[in-house]
């Protein structure tokens, strides 16, 4: 299996999973998802679904293929934002996939009312429970 360049990846808690999300492949900017898994040491490619009955009323939708963005887990949901598109533009979304339901979600970023958020490229992002912070303390 052909991985490609410039993708980001984050691994679960217990480190059994491994996402692998965006890069270039073939020479082209993509969004294609892999899956690693630890136990097998295998490699697979996710197709996503396009219709999903409990998230019915969502428009079908994926993120734009990206280079230089970030990955984070956070509750068990990959979270993608930020990077370049195919074109070279500086990309300011923000992207669930929730690996259960198999499904992309797009999280509109109303923040602060009329505020807007500032496009970024070659970020990254973290999650941390409150535990985290309880257990330094």
């Amino acid at each position: 299996q052909m991985l490609p360049s410039d993708a980001k990846c984050i691994t679960s808690r217990d480190g059994s999973t491994g996402y692998i999300f965006g890069g270039i492949l073939n020479n082209t900017v993509t969004n294609a998802l892999f899956v690693f898994n630890s136990t097998t040491s295998q490699v697979s490619r996710v197709n996503t679904r396009i219709k999903s009955m409990q998230y019915r009323n969502l428009r079908d939708v994926s993120p734009p293929a990206r280079t230089r963005h970030a990955i984070t887990l956070w509750n068990n949901l990959v979270l993608v934002c930020g990077g370049k598109d195919a074109n070279g533009k500086s990309l300011n979304d923000l992207w669930l996939y929730h690996p259960l339901d198999n499904i992309w979600l797009q999280v509109l970023l109303l923040l602060f009312a009329d505020s807007i958020v500032v496009s970024r490229e070659e970020v990254s992002c973290s999650y941390q429970t409150m535990e985290y912070f309880k257990e330094m303390y």
